[in-house]
């Protein structure tokens, strides 16, 4: 039995061994049959395989490049005034050393960078802020020590204060020329950041932006440190070389004459300032109680806050053509001045026009004043408590009136103008730039306007251009009109009827306070409700919001207390903070989406405060308050 065991078992490891040899040499004979019709390619053919090779792994390599980083999780995210962007409000719960802020959140746009939202992240060592993003909020990454570089994309335009303040191993920066600002301090104690490339389109600062850079490098030129870029290494003149200099030749190059850039020069008595620079800015030259002589050039834009006050010794200063904005109180304190005067106002200029600039009244008590037909920008606080003024005449030559330059002129009556067209042109700095808040009458060539009529070519009406006008009862906005500035129309108490033209895309808290108005309706062209726009409308009742809106601002609709109903749009995403707040009348919401589409809308803090106990009419059903 054994022997018949052993014979099987023989038998079985031989039939294996078969079986395993012809599998073997199977495959020896596939491979060689591979080889073979490889062999028998075409040079062409293998050429071609090799290029497309290459054509993979390059294809693969930029596959490689276009991959974005890792975006970082747990950012707490700020849904914007605007209802319709993000700013990244905190670190939130992010443990990353290496953020990367996303384009998007939440199907919106992330556009801003809250102040503080990552200060004092000392873990913190490189940020990408992607393209997008338009302002760095003060404070930001004040006190990250251990970050060593930031990429700021070229659509930032706003550094704030102190936003990248003690951040002390920040060895450099590049500020993209979009930048039009940085804030004060906004670099401040970085002492390892030794390279500063600075944007073209950088027109001031705030104080001492770099103070405490010590590792900085300057360039210098003739009594005076400067910082720029490749292009230009002395686009900006940040400081005098010393208190003690007397004179200066600023490089021909130079665009922007930096805040306190010679405050205090008290031996300083002459300077040139080339044709190149557009900017000079706050506090600049004052102070300086023996300059006596200067010379602006003819590019000169901006001149900034007190820019030569206290500069005793200043007899004469010719104002160039191209100015278009003068800060407050630039010639505070300048007794040596000369003026021009004209029908109760001084004025500054040049050879060519005498009467660009009205600085102020010529005494407080004047009861009128007609501006000089060739005036162009009326000074901040020009006539500031001027008690009993009672009317001004404003010529169409005027294009920028500065802040408060009517503050507290409470028995202004009225306000003669001779075109439309002009008036809604001008740059009101704030409410009180606007005699109209006074004053609440405006007549044209005359006669009071009650039934406005902005013309066919206007395409956009200025912030506070008609604000506080009481005399309106209607208002007619042309096809044209594309922008309605902040507070274009806001307090205009008899405003009962206002007619929005078709191509309407920007409401900027307009309508606000406007009393009278009991409806209105947009066109299709409006994406947005801001912030504002028609909070206090004690009268309006209801409100259909057509089906282009995305997005319900701060406040947008704040103490309608009338507001009984309103219609709002399934492309509606987001509701911003106290948008409806004080509609203490608010029975009806019509929603033109299912309950499901309502409750996944963004609706913000306080955007329901004190409303009345309203029902939401959704397409599948009703929704109670909550």
């Amino acid at each position: 039995m054994k022997k018949t065991m052993f014979k099987s078992i023989a038998l079985l490891l031989t039939v294996i061994l078969m079986l395993l040899f012809a599998i073997t040499l199977s495959g020896c004979q596939q491979e060689h049959e591979n080889d073979l019709g490889n062999e028998t390619n075409t040079e062409s053919e293998t050429e071609d395989k090799t290029e497309t090779e290459s054509e993979s792994e390059s294809e693969t390599e930029t596959e490689s490049e276009e991959v974005p980083p890792h975006i970082s999780e747990g950012l707490v995210y700020r849904l914007n005034s605007d209802a319709k962007t993000y700013s990244v409000e905190t670190i939130g719960t992010c443990t990353d050393t290496d953020v990367y802020i996303p384009t998007m959140y939440n199907g919106k746009e992330v556009t801003g960078i809250s102040n503080s939202a990552f200060a004092s992240c000392s873990n913190l060592t490189s940020v990408i802020i992607p393209d997008g993003v338009t302002s760095i909020g003060d404070s930001a990454f004040f006190g990250c020590s251990g970050l060593t570089s930031i990429t700021i994309p070229d659509s930032v335009t706003d550094i704030g204060y102190q936003a990248f303040g003690n951040c002390s191993n920040l060895t450099s920066v590049v500020i993209p020329d979009n930048v039009t600002f940085l804030g004060s301090m906004s670099f401040a104690n970085c002492t390892k950041l030794s390279d500063v490339s600075l944007g073209t389109a950088l027109r001031d600062a705030g104080f001492t932006p770099f103070s405490g850079c010590n590792s900085l490098t300057y360039h210098k030129y003739d009594n005076a440190y400067y910082l720029g870029n490749s292009s230009n290494p002395y686009s900006v003149l940040m400081q005098a070389v010393s208190p003690n200099i007397s004179s200066c030749t600023i490089h021909e190059s130079t665009k922007i004459i930096y805040s306190g850039a010679f405050s205090d020069c008290n031996n300083l008595t002459s300077v040139t300032i080339p044709d190149s620079v557009t900017t000079l800015g706050n506090s600049v030259f004052s102070n300086c109680s023996k300059l006596s002589e200067i010379s602006l050039g003819t590019s000169l834009q901006y001149v900034g806050v007190a820019a030569f006050s206290g500069c005793r010794s200043l007899v004469n200063i010719e104002i160039p053509d191209s100015i278009t904005i003068i800060g407050e109180a630039a010639f505070d304190d300048c007794t040596g001045l000369t003026y021009q005067k004209y029908d109760n106002a001084y004025y500054l200029g040049n050879h060519s026009n005498p009467y660009l600039v009205l600085i102020a009244a010529t005494a407080k008590n004047i009861s009128s004043c007609t501006v000089h037909e060739k005036a162009e920008i009326i000074y901040p606080l020009a006539f500031s408590e001027c008690f009993k003024l009672t009317s001004i005449t404003i010529p169409d030559s005027i294009c920028n009136i500065g802040n408060k330059a009517f503050m507290q002129c409470e028995n202004l009556t009225s306000v003669h103008i001779s075109s439309i067209e002009a008036w809604c042109k001008i740059s009101f700095a704030d409410f009180e730039a606007t005699p109209l808040y006074y004053a609440k009458n405006l007549y044209l060539n005359g006669e009071l306007v009650t039934e406005l009529v902005i013309p066919d070519n206007i395409t956009e009406i200025g912030g506070y251009a008609f604000s506080g006008c009481n005399s309106l009862t209607s208002a007619t906005i042309p096809d044209s009109v594309i922008t309605l500035g902040d507070s274009s129309f806001s307090d205009c108490s008899n405003l009962s009827e206002i007619n929005l033209g078709a191509s309407l895309q920007n409401i900027y808290a307009a309508f606000s306070g406007c009393t009278s108005l009991t409806s209105i309706t947009l066109p299709d062209s409006v994406s947005n409700i801001s912030p504002y726009a028609f909070s206090g409308c004690t009268s309006l009742t209801s409100i259909t919001l057509p089906d282009s809106v995305m997005g319900i601002g701060d406040y947008a609709f704040s103490n309608c207390k009338s507001l009984t109903s309103i219609t709002i749009p399934d492309s509606v995403t987001g509701i911003g903070r106290w948008a409806f707040s004080g509609c203490s009348n608010l029975t009806s919401i019509t929603y033109a989406g299912a309950s499901t589409a309502w409750n996944s809308i963004i609706l913000c803090f306080g955007w329901n405060d004190y409303t009345g106990n309203y029902k939401i009419h959704c397409t599948d059903g009703d929704l109670l308050k909550k």
